[in-house]
């Protein structure tokens, strides 16, 4: 029961407040107050029309469904959407399709000039559209991957000054 309201009134707002994050989609209809208490940002980031476009393979990368969703291109029931954190509900996640006519999805592309993928990088964008996992889990195991390839590259240089001391002593 919500805090400083009566029994009935307080019985009353948890159910519209179930029923709004239903209609969100990011519960259930027959959820309870403790899964409320278990929503997380992640829930919320997944009902993103930026999300959904680039889940329904509508752009190749996160970024270009970001991209063409702010130039236009993206409508909701035949209406257009221009704002990439629009929360789409359960209900109109079917009715998002392009406005007008088709786009053509180029192949996606390597890194352009003066940009180096990292190894992790690319490899936490195939994860990703491989299996459509949620967002977090894999920009983390990213972020870690990352750690751990900065690491061992900071090894590599330690040795390599190790090797030039040792050259240097020997001379």
């Amino acid at each position: 029961m919500l805090l400083n309201l009566g029994e009935e009134a307080g019985r009353k707002k948890q159910k519209e407040l179930i029923d709004s994050l239903a209609k969100i989609g990011v519960l259930g209809n027959n959820a309870t107050a403790d899964d409320v208490l278990g929503l997380g940002i992640k829930d919320f980031l997944e009902r993103r029309l930026q999300v959904i476009v680039w889940r329904k393979n509508l752009a190749n990368t996160i970024k270009q469904a970001r991209q063409i969703i702010v130039h236009g291109h993206i409508a909701i029931n035949g209406m257009k959407v221009d704002r990439p954190n629009y929360l789409v509900e359960k209900d109109e996640e079917g009715k998002v399709t392009y406005f007008g006519n088709k786009i053509k999805l180029q192949p996606k592309e390597k890194p352009g000039k003066g940009r180096k993928e990292l190894p992790s990088e690319a490899k936490a964008l195939e994860t990703a559209e491989e299996k459509k996992e949620p967002l977090e889990e894999i920009i983390g195991e990213a972020i870690e991957t990352g750690k751990e390839e900065k690491e061992e590259a900071e090894i590599v240089e330690e040795e390599k000054e190790e090797e030039k001391v040792e050259e240097q002593v020997k001379e």
